[in-house]
């Protein structure tokens, strides 16, 4: 969707006079055509797709309806939008629909010979395999007509029940598991993004393809981040386990242990694309390790034993210790905020105070692999709305600390997020400088 967005396929309705948040996507720009086509919410659209299921299913005497889709990748994002949408949509689904089956995986089985399982078929290829008409534009009314007709055909080769398989709540519980997982590395994967992104070498290759989805809607560095986060996931590697591998046995074994995770993962042969994983590899560890050292300091801090003056009284605030950010030019940040914190409230803290609130920010944006360059990038990116990089920030920041960390005094993630802002408005581009 933000791809498409960028390429200029969707037109966004007009801004209310009261709001600043625009209102939803109305229109799909046709790519051929040009015409201007109606569109709805995704949660809309999944709303409907149940509600239709559901209707359909009473006109007739069946228990259930088994879901046939092409490739498995539409398949999962289906349940992953369902998931999103809560356990009342969930449920809903769940007595409706009672099995599926995906034909790529089937046809590769039945239909091909002398190749790998890594071999994708496409529309037209299978139209080809099947005698059927080959589509001409590759919009979705072909692909479902030939998806139609291959099920058809699978059915009177009594392939196609054999195939089957059922959907239940546990499985459904397993993808909610597995998705929950994902979204806790969403701060990793953004780091990841920006290391892979200095590379010369990556490219759409091998295991790295976007097949079935267009490489031109793709961010080649996310992808593969994403590709290889969900390679740790899938072998049981998780947040927390990275976390304490690092800690108990350092970094080296860190990398060590996720190389010969992924490397069991992938193909013998296409081990060629491990230069590439292996950027990511030791971005990894770099962050976790950034990780780890930035608990053990608040560890630390926590249990250090405060002074107290001649009368008994708690003093305003301790000194922190000495620590030295990973971005020298995060420096500039903290003095911005220091500065325009004190600003508007003078009267409340002393500056030896908004020093130390200030250095707990700046370390944050750190923890959560926001350097100087990344939240630059991300606060001139003119295609993202005010509600989109709040949105950004909040995800990956609600993950190390709460809206309104007790260290900041008063001071919430949004006075964060809204003064580092200032601070970009002040100044040219990051590239620019």
């Amino acid at each position: 969707m933000d791809a498409l967005k960028k390429m200029g396929y969707f037109s966004i309705g007009e801004a209310s006079k009261k709001q600043r948040k625009p209102t939803r996507l109305t229109h799909f720009l046709h790519p051929s055509s040009k015409k201007s086509i109606q569109v709805l919410q995704q949660s809309e659209v999944i709303v409907d797709i149940v509600t239709f299921l559901e209707k359909s299913l009473r006109r007739t005497d069946l228990d259930g309806i088994i879901i046939v889709t092409f490739y498995r990748e539409t398949l999962l994002s289906l349940l992953r939008c369902i998931h999103v949408m809560g356990q009342k949509i969930c449920d809903q689904f769940l007595r409706i629909v009672k099995g599926f089956t995906c034909l790529e995986p089937i046809i590769r089985k039945t239909c091909l010979t002398n190749c790998d399982g890594e071999v994708r078929i496409s529309f037209s290829t299978a139209a080809q395999i099947f005698n059927l008409e080959e589509p001409k534009l590759q919009i979705y009314d072909e692909c479902c007509c030939i998806t139609y007709e291959v099920m058809k055909k699978l059915d009177q080769m009594g392939i196609l029940n054999r195939s089957c398989q059922s959907i239940s709540s546990s499985l459904m519980k397993k993808f909610e598991t597995f998705y929950t997982e994902l979204t806790k590395f969403e701060s990793l994967i953004g780091f990841l993004s920006l290391e892979l992104k200095k590379s010369n070498d990556l490219s759409f290759i091998a295991i790295f393809c976007p097949f079935p989805r267009s490489s031109q809607l793709v961010q080649l560095e996310e992808h593969i981040a994403n590709f290889y986060i969900e390679l740790l996931v899938l072998n049981k590697m998780t947040l927390s386990d990275l976390k304490e591998i690092g800690q108990k046995h350092g970094g080296e074994q860190l990398y060590k242990r996720i190389r010969s995770v992924i490397t069991n993962s992938i193909p013998q042969q296409r081990t060629s694309i491990m230069d590439n994983l292996d950027i990511a590899i030791m971005a990894t560890v770099e962050w976790v390790t950034v990780c780890n050292q930035s608990v053990e300091e608040v560890h630390q801090r926590k249990h250090e034993t405060p002074t107290y003056d001649s009368e008994g009284s708690m003093p305003e605030e301790v000194p922190p210790k000495h620590t030295s950010y990973k971005d020298s030019e995060m420096t500039k940040l903290e003095s911005f905020l220091v500065q325009e914190f004190g600003r508007q409230n003078s009267q409340k803290f002393t500056r030896a105070c908004l020093e130390i609130i200030c250095k707990s920010m700046c370390i944050l944006w750190e923890n959560c692999g926001f350097m100087i360059e990344r939240l630059s990038k991300i606060y001139f990116d003119q295609s993202l709305t005010i509600e989109v990089r709040e949105e950004i920030f909040l995800k990956s920041l609600h993950q190390s600390a709460q809206d309104k960390p007790a260290e900041w005094k008063g001071f919430s993630l949004m006075d964060l997020i809204e003064t580092t802002e200032k601070f970009f408005n002040a100044t040219t581009s990051y590239k620019d400088k």
